[in-house]
């Protein structure tokens, strides 16, 4: 269950830091404020090999 709300935070982060900022028209933004499904910004995360997608060694 950690590991689950760790992902999806992770993945909630990368989102906003790839999407940019609120555009300015009614669509646009409509369409900028939905979240995708947590796979895509884990498959994006893993195919550039992202350091936050790493699991730390103990």
């Amino acid at each position: 269950m950690a590991l689950q709300r760790t992902l999806i935070k992770l993945c909630e982060n990368h989102w906003s830091d790839i999407r940019g900022h609120e555009p300015v028209s009614g669509l646009a933004r409509a369409i900028w404020a939905v979240n995708p499904h947590c796979a895509d910004p884990t498959v994006d995360l893993y195919g550039y090999s992202d350091s936050r997608f790493r699991r730390p060694r103990h």
